[in-house]
């Protein structure tokens, strides 16, 4: 079985320092999956400046270039 996880922010989150708290967190839990030889990946994503969104709508794709200024919480990374 695999999980991913995502990591939700505000766009004005970016260019902050990371709390020393979320980052021993995350070291602790990646790094115990790590070491089992589970943990496949993880990377931060770029901000909805630089983002797209690809929509689905009857039956054709359409991309929308960023910012996306409409929402509230983004994805900012994945591990």
């Amino acid at each position: 079985m695999k999980y991913m996880m995502l990591i939700k922010h505000t766009e004005d989150y970016r260019g902050k320092p990371i709390p020393q708290g979320l980052i021993d967190a995350m070291d602790g839990f990646i790094g115990e999956y790590a070491k089992q030889g589970k943990f496949l990946d993880g990377a931060g994503l770029k901000s909805s400046h630089k983002g797209k969104r690809i929509q689905l709508h009857g039956g054709r794709l359409r991309v929308v270039d960023g910012p996306f200024t409409e929402t509230k919480e983004l994805i900012g990374g994945y591990a």
